[in-house]
């Protein structure tokens, strides 16, 4: 195990040597490059045999629980429904947080201030986030000027093992 990381670093060393400046560099670089690309795959793999059955485990054992925990989540949500709709309608709910204690355990009710969009169109920019997998979308799409954002053609270098 502890070659594989070795094999990554002096992998990554002579990376640190690399220039490219002509054609033979290029593809000097390209078969680095593929050398890299294979090593990843060989620690990620190997990181897969072991971690696999883990997290198969994992996902078991959360689906299991889950079918005990879920009734009793919805179950929550409901009481804290139930009392939200009484303390809204039948008490003059205090600015301060009002404590329910029973034998059983305790519930606490506090004011707060949320939101809800009712009009998507009247809020204001400084509110709004931009959506990048939309603006993607959109740019492959053929969109080439979007106001406010920069749009420009860049480079991106993929690479694959051979079959060898």
């Amino acid at each position: 195990m502890l070659a594989i990381g070795q094999e990554a670093l002096a992998l990554s060393e002579q990376v640190t040597q690399l220039t490219v400046t002509n054609e033979d560099q290029r593809a000097a670089a390209t078969i680095l490059l593929s050398e890299v690309k294979a090593k990843l795959k060989k620690i990620e793999d190997t990181r897969k045999f072991f971690t696999a059955p883990l997290n198969k485990q994992q996902k078991d054992i959360n689906a299991l629980f889950g079918t005990f925990s879920t009734p009793l989540e919805k179950s929550e949500a409901l009481i804290k429904s139930l009392i939200k709709g009484y303390m809204m309608s039948n008490v003059d709910t205090p600015d301060v947080p009002m404590t329910m204690r029973t034998s059983a355990g305790m519930a606490i009710t506090k004011k707060l201030w949320t939101f809800r969009v009712v009009n998507p169109g009247l809020v204001p920019r400084e509110y709004l986030d931009i959506n990048p997998s939309r603006v993607m979308k959109e740019i492959n799409e053929g969109v080439r000027s979007i106001p406010g954002l920069d749009i420009f053609e860049d480079l991106r270098i993929d690479s694959r093992m051979s079959k060898d």
